[in-house]
């Protein structure tokens, strides 16, 4: 294939990529329900931008996406498709820099074939039709390394400058972006021994110490709030987190959600597997300056696998749990420019074509499934439930208290001023618990309550009267995955109960 005829394909998939990638994201935007971390990010964005900031000190991230929605929300208003819109324009953003990245790295097919698969991907489709910081940390951490490349192909002062300003934006976004700067960090210095020139190593060696000096000062209004995020998350809030440490089948778990599926999972390893055969055999024939760029970007995208994946899951195994695979989505372009680069070496009549007609084929399933069953929790309903039966002079009991700003987001009934939000039954007083008619909402129970205890004290002063498990598809069709469970339940007063039982 003539270079012509390979910019016109790479073009073409491009083109395809993005609007395919923005249709898959779009599609159903607001139909679900916020689910508890999209609802808690929206309660806190409806904050003045200073109380934002000071709340996040408490919290584990940074405070710049909860103040990048605050102003959302402010222009665009707070329903699920509005909230939704904001992340799902930076994942179509990102199919467009992983194409930008991939080109710099292996050349226009590779970047095509990355943004394609990005397209097409379930997990960053999943994240990019959510209301948190996940598909924008993966389109800034993308923008940073597309102009760290620049700076080492150019040695710009607009290079340098865009980075800074890339880098900065990226660590305010999510602690996690500490690995992709320690990944620029650690090619950086493969390149500087590798690529560059004796006489040029200390002027540019010293640029890169400066830079990475004012990204340190930039950041370090943050970097203390982050020391002691980081000492309260060793310190006994792994529980309140629900972060458990990881093993091996996590990142088995990591690979098929970068896959899409355990079948797409397969065919990437064993197309990895052929490629770098073909590669071996054939590296011979290249010539040197070829090899060598090949080589430097195997080097590159192992490194920010490595970073992206690796430094997290052991640095949850030797000191302290922090691995949660969808945070590892920063080395999800990685991974598939390592399997567009597999792609390419394999020397066969239309095995682009092939290949891509494959990765479809294998994603319409999952797709299918994600788009057909409920995934997210469902607050909603359960709060029009809890509208249509409440009565006046009800109490609501809302285990656990931190999932107040979700349940607030849905629910504007009678009962606003009389729920009591509790951890387990030592946290009510018995005025609450003797009132006639008490509403039990169970959200992440099995954190705060997994003794149950709220439930088994009104058991014993009341009498179930209702109870409503919200399951999502799972209570009609039981192919369906399950989704976090919610339950309300209706207790009444035993005392009132034998009344009203004398009276009839």
């Amino acid at each position: 294939m003539t270079n012509k005829n390979f910019s016109f394909f790479a073009i073409l998939l491009l083109t395809f990529s993005i609007a395919f990638g923005a249709f898959l994201r779009i599609h159903d935007l607001g139909t679900e329900s916020l689910w508890l971390d999209e609802g808690f990010s929206v309660g806190i964005a409806q904050r003045p931008a200073g109380a934002i900031i000071e709340w996040s000190k408490t919290d584990v991230h940074p405070p710049l996406y909860l103040l990048m929605l605050h102003f959302w929300v402010g222009w665009f208003g707070k329903s699920e498709f509005a909230l939704r819109m904001l992340s799902a324009l930076f994942g179509i953003t990102g199919i467009i820099f992983i194409y930008l990245v991939g080109k710099r790295i292996f050349g226009r097919i590779i970047g095509a074939i990355g943004s394609f698969l990005l397209a097409v991907s379930l997990m960053h489709i999943q994240y990019s039709q959510e209301a948190r910081s996940y598909t924008i940390l993966v389109c800034f951490s993308l923008i940073s390394i597309y102009f760290f490349q620049s700076i080492l192909q150019h040695n710009r002062f607009r290079d340098w400058s865009a980075y800074l300003v890339s880098a900065v934006v990226l660590l305010y976004i999510h602690s996690y972006a500490v690995f992709i700067i320690v990944f620029e960090n650690l090619f950086f210095i493969y390149h500087l021994f590798q690529n560059i020139g004796i006489r040029r190593r200390r002027p540019f060696l010293l640029k890169w110490v400066a830079c990475q000096a004012l990204l340190v000062v930039s950041f370090l209004p943050w970097i203390l709030v982050l020391q002691q995020q980081l000492t309260r998350r060793t310190g006994g809030m792994l529980e309140a987190n629900m972060i458990s440490a990881p093993d091996i089948l996590s990142l088995k778990m990591t690979l098929i959600q970068f896959s899409g599926s355990g079948t797409l999972a397969l065919l990437f390893i064993i197309l990895f597997m052929i490629g770098a055969l073909f590669f071996l055999f054939q590296r011979k024939n290249l010539s040197s300056e070829r090899s060598a760029e090949q080589t430097d970007g195997l080097i590159f995208n192992v490194l920010w696998l490595f970073c992206g994946i690796l430094i997290p899951f052991l640095i949850s195994i030797l000191i302290s749990p922090i691995y949660i695979s969808r945070l590892t989505m920063i080395a999800l372009p990685a991974f598939y420019f390592l399997v567009a680069w597999a792609v390419t070496q394999i020397r066969l009549p239309f095995r682009r074509i092939v290949f891509m007609l494959l990765v479809l084929a294998f994603s319409i399933s999952p797709l299918w499934r994600y788009y057909k069953f409920v995934s997210k929790e469902q607050w909603r309903e359960a709060a029009g439930f809890l509208k249509q039966h409440e009565q006046t002079g009800d109490v609501l009991i809302l285990c656990a208290p931190w999932t107040i700003e979700t349940f607030n987001y849905y629910y504007d009934g009678k009962l606003k001023s009389n729920v009591y939000p509790a951890n387990n039954s030592s946290d009510l007083s018995e005025s609450i618990m003797g009132q006639h008619r008490i509403w039990l909402f169970q959200a992440y129970d099995r954190v705060t309550d997994p003794e149950q205890s709220i439930e088994q004290a009104l058991l014993q002063s009341s009498t179930l009267s209702l109870q409503k498990r919200f399951l999502g598809d799972r209570e009609t069709n039981p192919e369906a995955p399950p989704v976090p469970p919610l339950k309300l339940s209706c207790f009444v007063s035993l005392t009132s109960a034998m009344q009203a039982a004398d009276s009839t």
